[in-house]
């Protein structure tokens, strides 16, 4: 039976699928933006504004929460590494806790407001980003080269994130009328076989395992076996071999830049600018990279995805809603990438010409558009069951 629709439980559910779902559709969606060479992670975040709301509206672990599954998600459908998940887990985390302290401390307070946290919520994603490249991609300090640019891209962006979050609040409010005759449906819990989750947690224990393995034969060994695997299992297929290429060769480009130039180091002779260490050092890293990138064919082949619920269920437990949304975003978040798909990528190729009335417009659609689907679907719902 469906929640009552008059339950102010019922409601918060609804408005946090939609604003899950809202989320995780711009961050996928910003996902198809040029990248720019050398800073091949630096997007807009306009997500973030939904990461403010949540703050302020439900808390700062709620917010963690709502982080975490709007990571997991977002790679889940739109294809995934271990390294990716770790830049994202890493950047949204630190984020989302720092922007949650700074508003208890500061902002209930009156003394910060949305402009402020994003700014400082900015910042933090790209440091907590930055750290994650350092120590599992390359140790090289040339890295913080990037520190100037992500200061002023996090108060460029930061500013117009702020400004998108208190219009979003008002979108919240304003949705509280829309949903006020809706039900819930209970979400429908996956089974998966307890084989399927001890292959997932044997990859994931895999990917960790290759940060600290440093062998040529032993990463090439475990590229081949994984790449092998992949062919056998999810079918002959050129499309997913080269996925990784096709995909992440910025990153790809972006290590070797780092790695091959070391200033120490034997000299390669027909490249003197190169050190053999260097070369070295890329092609460790190079295999690795291939490899989290295979994995991820088999983290989404054996429903990697319901460990992750089972483990946040376990980790979070006093906070149903927020998990509630999450199942219930996986099972209609297909039909509203589709449905927002073309409307909000045609504002993101005027974005930067117009980036406050674009991006103020790219929101305001995509949460209409997702309210009235999720109130739609819900309300049938609840006239069926009441017809029964």
């Amino acid at each position: 039976m469906p929640l009552p629709a008059e339950n102010d439980e019922s409601r918060v559910i609804i408005l946090k699928t939609t604003l899950l779902l809202v989320a995780i559709t711009v961050n996928a969606l910003e996902l198809f933006l040029p990248r720019i060479p050398f800073l091949p992670w630096l997007k807009p975040g306009l997500a973030n504004c939904v990461t403010i709301v949540w703050i302020i509206r439900y808390g700062t672990m709620d917010a963690i929460l709502f982080s975490l599954l709007r990571v997991w998600l977002v790679g889940f459908y739109t294809g995934f590494s271990f390294i990716s998940l770790c830049l994202s887990l890493s950047g949204g985390v630190l984020a989302t806790f720092v922007m949650g302290t700074v508003w208890c401390a500061l902002g209930r307070k009156g003394l910060i407001g949305t402009i402020g946290l994003a700014v400082t919520g900015a910042m933090f994603h790209n440091l907590g980003q930055l750290m994650a490249v350092y120590f599992l991609l390359t140790y090289n300090v040339y890295l913080f080269y990037q520190v100037p640019f992500m200061i002023l891209a996090s108060i460029g962006f930061g500013i117009l994130v702020g400004i998108l979050a208190s219009m979003f609040g008002q979108l919240c409010d304003q949705a509280l009328e829309k949903i006020r005759n809706c039900a819930i449906s209970p979400p429908r819990h996956e089974k998966m076989p307890s084989f399927y989750t001890a292959i997932s947690v044997s990859m994931l224990l895999l990917s960790i395992s290759l940060v600290f393995i440093d062998t040529r034969f032993v990463l090439l060994a475990l590229a081949l076996l994984t790449t092998g695997s992949v062919q056998v299992i999810l079918g002959p297929s050129l499309q997913n071999f080269f996925f990784p290429i096709r995909r992440f060769w910025l990153l790809f480009v972006f290590v070797a830049c780092l790695l091959l130039f070391l200033p120490y180091g034997k000299k390669v002779p027909w490249a003197p600018w190169i050190t053999d260490e260097g070369l070295e050092a890329t092609i460790h890293q190079w295999l690795r990279l291939w490899t989290w990138l295979q994995i991820s064919f088999l983290f989404t082949y054996f429903r990697f995805h319901t460990v992750v619920f089972r483990v946040l269920s376990f980790l979070f437990r006093p906070y149903t809603s927020t998990l509630y949304s999450g199942i219930l975003a996986v099972e209609d978040f297909p039909g509203v990438f589709d449905l927002l798909r073309k409307r909000v990528s045609m504002e993101f190729r005027v974005m930067f010409r117009h980036p406050l009335d674009t991006s103020k417009n790219a929101i305001r659609c995509a949460f209409h558009d997702v309210i009235d689907s999720v109130v739609l679907k819900h309300r049938g719902m609840s006239a069926t069951n009441e017809s029964q």
